[in-house]
């Protein structure tokens, strides 16, 4: 389907989806002064129905939807007018979604407790795990003696100490190693980027909304139909509740880079300490080789300005 056409991105169908999204929210409000309590119900219901229909793109579909929204907002205002007929429709269509519902939770608890997870004691079961085990990359398999790198450093490595380096990837610290990069923390990286991407988008889209509840506001009190809660509170305790997380999990990662700069300065002292001895021992063995050569030379010069007498003799009482 060309772009054009596609009602998703046409501003005047979302204004008349949501222009119908708040009318029916403002008569399922109206409902308890008809004597109906279960307004709430009425509410998710529509919410509900909404969030399940947003992508739908069939023209058909979209103009079917559109005319079940409008039958419903009808019949939510005729029965604010205290119609009986109305009432008593609405009630019965209640009932009947709640019966379904009902319905629908038992089979899925039926259908829990009937399955049961794979054993892996059956051959059969146990050949397959291992065969996806084998087929999964080498850098994604579990490691179970792996220790934390938090833990570093380590007292004591085999060969020269090699200091690790910090990474930063969007504001998100990590301790880079050594070459490749394994697959586990690119793809640990990539989904707490992602997550903060996407509420960075729910950030702007409720500042967005924000400005939209606020004219909704302005607009009741401009015809007198305030009712309950304005429109803006409920927006502006979502956008609260995403700065205190977007807020929480950067102070998170400003904790974790600096126990990782930590980390790398502890390298450092460990790395330099280890090359100093590196040094002295070096020169406790180039002094060592030193001696023992001057004490050979000695030696070897003692042997050849002996005289041939001394020889003699020595040879004399050797034999004898």
């Amino acid at each position: 389907m060309p772009g054009f056409l596609i009602a998703a991105k046409s501003g005047v169908h979302r204004v008349a989806c949501l222009s119908l999204y708040r009318a029916l929210l403002s008569q399922c409000s109206r409902l308890q002064l008809a004597g109906l309590d279960r307004n709430d119900v009425f509410q998710n219901f529509v919410r509900t129905r909404f969030r399940k229909h947003k992508n739908l793109q069939s023209p058909s579909q979209i103009l079917n939807s559109l005319g079940a929204g409008y039958e419903a907002l009808d019949l939510f205002h005729s029965c604010s007018e205290g119609n009986t007929e109305s009432l008593t429709r609405l009630r019965a269509l209640v009932q009947q979604t709640l019966e379904l519902t009902k319905g629908v939770n038992e089979r899925r608890t039926a259908q829990a407790s009937v399955h049961r997870p794979e054993d892996r004691s059956i051959p059969a079961l146990k050949r397959r795990a291992e065969a996806r085990a084998k087929n999964r990359p080498e850098n994604l398999r579990p490691r179970p003696g792996t220790e934390s790198v938090l833990l570093r450093p380590r007292p004591r490595v085999s060969g020269i100490r090699h200091v690790p380096r910090m990474g930063c990837a969007r504001g998100l610290a990590f301790l880079m190693i050594k070459k490749p990069q394994p697959m586990n923390l690119s793809r640990s990286l990539r989904g707490k980027l992602n997550t903060r991407w996407n509420q960075i988008l729910r950030r702007d889209r409720l500042e967005y909304e924000l400005t939209i509840a606020k004219l909704e506001d302005r607009w009741d009190e401009f015809t007198g139909q305030t009712e309950g809660r304005p429109w803006s509170s409920v927006v502006q305790v979502a956008l609260c509740e995403n700065a205190v997380t977007l807020k929480t999990k950067d102070e998170r990662n400003a904790e974790l880079a600096q126990k990782i700069w930590n980390i790398i300065l502890r390298e450092r002292k460990l790395a330099d300490k280890e090359r100093e001895e590196r040094i002295k021992e070096k020169t406790r063995a180039r002094a060592r080789r030193r001696r023992a050569k001057v004490h050979t030379t000695k030696t070897e010069s003692q042997g050849a300005n002996s005289s041939p007498d001394e020889n003699k003799e020595d040879v004399i009482e050797t034999t004898s």
